[in-house]
C-alpha cells in the first residue's frame, strides 16, 4: 500500500492525442495525480471541471495536473474537448497504473484516489475524495463571491442615480444595507470604490 514517503511507480501511458506520457517526464516538479471511474459521468465530470476552474493556480506553482481513467485516449480526446479541460488525461485501459497505486483496492469504484507526489517520484500526500471535494468547494466559493460583487456592483449604481436625483434618504439606505452585508463604501473622484470585511 503506497504511504507518505514512498517511492510513486513509474508509468507510460497515452494520452487524448495518442502521445506517450511517462511520469519521469515531469522529474523535478510536483505533481497532481488522480485516478477517476469514467469519462462524461456526473461525479466525474463534476471533478474535471472543478481541476479546470482552479488550474491558473496549479500553473502558477508549476504543478501540473494529471487525470487517469480505463477510458481510451478517443474518448478523453471528446471528454476534454467538451469540457474544456486544459490539464493531461491519460488512458490506462487494462488498469495496471491503477492497480500499482491502490486504485483498485477500494471497495467501490466511484470514489476517486488523489495523489500529490513530491519531485514526481514520491507520495507527498494521498487522499479519497477530499481533494476533489474542496476543488469543488472553492469552485462554490468562487461563484458566490463573483454573484456578491455583481450584487454590491448593482447597488452602487442605484446608489448613484439615488443621489443625483437628490434622494439622499435611498443613498443613505443603500449604504447601510451593504454595511449590514460587510461591505464599505468609499466615495473617490473615479467613483465609488468597495471593500468586503
Amino acid at each position: 500500500m503506497l504511504e507518505k514517503g514512498m517511492k510513486a511507480p513509474e508509468f507510460t501511458l497515452q494520452d487524448k492525442n495518442g502521445n506517450e506520457i511517462s511520469l519521469k517526464d515531469f522529474a523535478g516538479q510536483k505533481v497532481v495525480l488522480y485516478f477517476y471511474s469514467k469519462d462524461n459521468t456526473s461525479g466525474c465530470t463534476k471533478q474535471a471541471c472543478a481541476f479546470a476552474q482552479n488550474y491558473g493556480a496549479f500553473e502558477e506553482k508549476n504543478i501540473p495536473v494529471i487525470g487517469i481513467s480505463k477510458d481510451s485516449a478517443e474518448s478523453h480526446a471528446k471528454f476534454a474537448d467538451k469540457h474544456q479541460l486544459p490539464f493531461v488525461l491519460l488512458s490506462d485501459p487494462e488498469r495496471t497504473v491503477h492497480q500499482a497505486y491502490d486504485v483498485l483496492k477500494e471497495k467501490t469504484n466511484d470514489k476517486t484516489k488523489i495523489y500529490l507526489l513530491n519531485d514526481f517520484d514520491k507520495v507527498l500526500s494521498l487522499d479519497l475524495v477530499e481533494g476533489a471535494k474542496k476543488l469543488n468547494e472553492t469552485k462554490e466559493e468562487a461563484a458566490e463571491l463573483d454573484d456578491f460583487a455583481k450584487y454590491v456592483e448593482e447597488q452602487i449604481a442605484l446608489r448613484v442615480e439615488a443621489k443625483k436625483a437628490k434622494n439622499f434618504a435611498e443613498a443613505d439606505r443603500i449604504r447601510d444595507e451593504l454595511a449590514s452585508k460587510g461591505v464599505t463604501l468609499l466615495d473617490t473622484r473615479e467613483g465609488t470604490k468597495w471593500t468586503k470585511e
